[in-house]
């Protein structure tokens, strides 16, 4: 019998630096949500994570972008 193997997602600001991960979901409001979908941060982009420090910005690698969140921004996009 196979076992199956499900991801859970978890805050971004919880990755490790250096992970790679793959948006699932934005958990804010509509304004916020619209913000960083036209920043390139949308269901099924894969981010890297590069930097971060404790309630700091969150330093992401998107395609060939550099995009700095703040921590709490970060608490809200979901990955996988």
């Amino acid at each position: 019998m196979q076992s199956l193997v499900q991801k859970r997602s978890m805050p971004l600001a919880m990755a490790n630096i250096g992970q790679c991960v793959v948006i699932e979901s934005i958990r804010a409001d509509h304004h916020v949500k619209s913000r960083l979908i036209a920043m390139g941060l949308c269901p099924g982009v894969e981010v890297r994570l590069a930097g971060m420090s404790h309630q700091g910005p969150c330093i992401l690698m998107v395609k060939d972008m550099r995009l700095a969140l703040d921590w709490g921004i970060a608490h809200r996009i979901y990955v996988l």
